[in-house]
């Protein structure tokens, strides 16, 4: 009897255990915080988050492959205009902003370890360079309503003197850039 007594109250001590359990008060931990930002404009299209702040990460190159007036192993990448509509406008061009050197290049602006003697040139759709600061003078995209509208450009370090004078480092520049529609 002795021992069913035990048995009986190790249970009603274990209930008592798993009730209280299943009563716990909700608890709230500290998160973070969330940035959303968008824009409206009155241009004919948008432009895909994907095409927004972008990172391009160029090939990395031995001074060797430094030439003076030449672009070393460019590296695609798109800006992607949708939600278009071609009622008013049907092609758009693109303008970019940045440090440059002569001849529309953009500068190294690395700040620690910066390589020198080199830029980095951007080339349009048509293959043809870019001279960063000019506008009106790119590529123009032909718009398409209802779909996703590409422009491809390439960019690739620049050669700006020769390789016996180029000085190994990190290369980086940032350019804007800007819509004309027609």
């Amino acid at each position: 009897m002795k021992a069913s007594k035990i048995f009986a109250l190790s249970g009603l001590v274990m209930m008592m255990a798993s009730g209280s359990a299943m009563a716990a008060s909700p608890m709230t931990v500290t998160g973070s915080t969330i940035n959303f930002t968008g824009e409206v404009t009155d241009g004919a299209c948008g432009i895909s988050a994907g095409s927004k702040d972008q990172t391009v990460k160029l090939a990395t190159a031995p001074v060797s492959g430094i030439v003076k007036g030449s672009i070393y192993k460019p590296t695609e990448f798109d800006i992607t205009l949708e939600g278009c509509s071609v009622d008013t406008y049907t092609t758009a061009s693109f303008n970019f902003t940045g440090h440059t050197e002569e001849g529309g290049i953009l500068s190294n602006m690395a700040a620690q370890n910066s390589a020198s003697g080199v830029g980095i040139q951007l080339v349009d759709m048509d293959s043809k360079p870019i001279n960063v600061g000019d506008t009106g003078k790119g590529a123009k995209l032909n718009l398409a309503a209802g779909t996703a509208n590409v422009a491809r450009f390439t960019a690739g370090l620049y050669g700006l003197t020769t390789a016996s004078v180029v000085k190994s480092g990190t290369v980086s520049a940032t350019a804007s850039f800007n819509i004309v529609y027609e």
